[in-house]
């Protein structure tokens, strides 16, 4: 039979949101708070002292969501800039496939545009990285996650469409960059949940369950 402190530190976990490993060591900080005030007062009475569960799992989900925010941000920048970097460096050797002929308007401007789109993205996420502290937590979880989301579906777009209007193009190249978009996409979307979790505006009784992501 659970005892009362595996009931509470159980019920906290039930509404985070986050890296595992942070959880995992904010709830061992809980148990192990728990246990020396048990020895002291007796278990029932150091849960009532301790604080409302939601209330403490609120607190914690702001460190949760910047954590997460963060990884995002990261991701962002390695991938985009790697993708960017890839690209120009292809560019350099891809007009022989123009065979001398000049790429149409429209690759032009969409090839420019990719590049300007990858260069805002990268300044926006390093400006984020800088006032990440000025920021309530949950707000710039949200905002990296909307950002980041939008970001790489317009670049996986543009990626797409640029090989469709050049001669020979070829998916390949474009496919190997399918998982690490994948990856980041999923950091985002997970950072938006841990930016969502234990909001006054969930629907009351959903249970978000201990997942690791």
């Amino acid at each position: 039979m659970p005892s009362v402190i595996d009931e509470y530190v159980a019920d906290v976990a039930g509404r985070l949101h986050g890296p595992a490993r942070l959880r995992r060591d904010m709830l061992a900080e809980i148990r192990d708070a728990l246990t020396d005030a048990a020895e002291a007062e007796g278990a029932e009475t150091a849960v009532a002292r301790f604080g409302p569960a939601r209330e403490i799992a609120d607190g914690l989900q702001e460190v949760l969501a910047a954590a997460r925010a963060g990884r995002t941000t990261v991701l962002l920048v390695v991938v985009l800039g790697a993708a960017w970097a890839q690209a120009e460096l292809s560019g350099l050797d891809g007009w022989a496939e123009w065979r001398g002929a000049m790429p149409g308007p429209g690759y032009l401007w969409l090839a420019e545009a990719v590049d300007v789109l990858s260069g805002v993205s990268l300044a926006a996420a390093g400006l984020a990285w800088a006032l990440r502290r000025r920021w309530p937590p949950r707000e710039m979880a949200r905002l990296v996650a909307g950002v980041t989301m939008g970001v790489m579906a317009l670049t996986a777009l543009g990626g797409v469409l640029l090989v469709g209007l050049s001669p020979h193009g070829r998916l390949s190249g474009t496919l190997l960059w399918a998982a690490p978009f994948a990856l980041v996409q999923l950091s985002a979307y997970r950072t938006w949940r841990a930016a969502r979790a234990g909001c006054p505006d969930r629907v009351s009784g959903e249970d978000p369950g201990f997942s690791p992501g």
